[in-house]
């Protein structure tokens, strides 16, 4: 009789593991944010900006980087990105090459750029190529 009420015991414990298990799986499979198809996420959107600056950019070399989001909370995520977007160019967080590409908020926020650069040309959407100004 004791061995049958441990074993329906052992029963419950296993049942009660087993239906708390399914729950936080469904619950997780719930809240999972839906898949998109590739080549539809934000990321690859954000670097379509730079589609037209990599034609102009040079085949090989460093360039130079500014922005205008030392306070967002994505940190460098936005250098890293142009430096992918920028690839096989060396990208440094500097004013100091010839070439600065800037990567602003805004194009308007563009205007508030260092003085010793010079716009080479705005593509708009915050995206701005600079040239050192040279004497």
């Amino acid at each position: 009789m004791k061995l049958a009420k441990e074993r329906i015991r052992i029963y419950a414990y296993v049942f009660s593991l087993a239906v708390l298990c399914l729950i936080s799986t469904a619950r997780f499979a719930c809240e999972s944010p839906q898949a998109r198809p590739l080549g539809e996420n934000s990321f690859d959107q954000y670097l379509h900006r730079f589609d037209e600056l990599k034609k102009v950019l040079p085949a090989r070399g460093a360039v130079g980087y500014i922005d205008d989001r030392a306070e967002n909370p994505l940190g460098p995520g936005y250098y890293y990105a142009v430096q992918y977007a920028a690839a096989p160019l060396v990208v440094k967080h500097s004013v100091d090459p010839d070439l600065v590409i800037g990567n602003f908020t805004s194009s308007a926020a563009a205007s508030a750029h260092p003085t010793n650069l010079v716009t080479v040309r705005d593509f708009g959407q915050g995206v701005v190529l600079f040239r050192q100004r040279h004497p």
